[in-house]
């Protein structure tokens, strides 16, 4: 059989369509992208003890309830932006069980456990007209 051979722009084509065709197969099958971050303002239980106290032990007197999580996991507070539950959505109810919402039902990377404990937890009165700030570093 007697075959022209192909032209070099017409086999730079050829081969920039089996690669376009092999990156969109590819990103076909990429996960979802995730982010993780934490609510700022008004701010997390784990969050607002890490702005207060930072990674050194808080004083138990003015903060109780960041000193008890900090020596159950001091991680619990450090790693403040992994509290998460991907994909949740509006769904949360049935995702979290009751009295979990603040540990994210446990999930995450550390855990969590000491944010769901009931005391007093530094809170701020916010009203029925606020906006919430979420602090995302993905």
């Amino acid at each position: 059989m007697n075959r022209t051979p192909a032209s070099p722009s017409r086999r730079t084509a050829l081969g920039a369509a089996t690669l376009a065709t092999c990156l969109l197969g590819l990103l076909a099958q990429a996960p979802a992208a995730s982010a993780h971050g934490t609510v700022i303002t008004f701010e997390t239980r784990n969050y607002g003890c890490l702005q207060r106290w930072g990674y050194t032990e808080p004083n138990e007197s003015p903060d109780p309830m960041c000193y008890r999580t900090y020596h159950e996991n001091p991680n619990a507070i450090g790693a403040w932006k992994a509290v998460y539950a991907n994909n949740t959505g509006d769904n949360y109810k049935q995702v979290f069980p009751d009295g979990q919402i603040c540990s994210a039902g446990g999930q995450g990377e550390t855990n969590y456990r000491p944010l769901d404990r009931p005391g007093p937890w530094k809170m701020t009165n916010i009203g029925s007209n606020f906006t919430v700030d979420l602090y995302d570093e993905a």
